[in-house]
């Protein structure tokens, strides 16, 4: 397997996928943005 994900030119497609995720996560009600943010707070406490 051969990782992309920080080579140049791949910028475009690491943000169409980044807004299909938030579009799906919203689309099926996936909680985990708020669980990941609630997580980073109390680990801030």
């Amino acid at each position: 397997m051969n990782n992309l994900y920080n080579h140049a030119g791949y910028e475009d497609v690491k943000n169409e996928l980044r807004q299909e995720l938030a579009r799906l996560q919203n689309q099926y009600d996936d909680p985990i943005e708020e669980q990941l943010q609630s997580q980073s707070m109390m680990k801030k406490e």
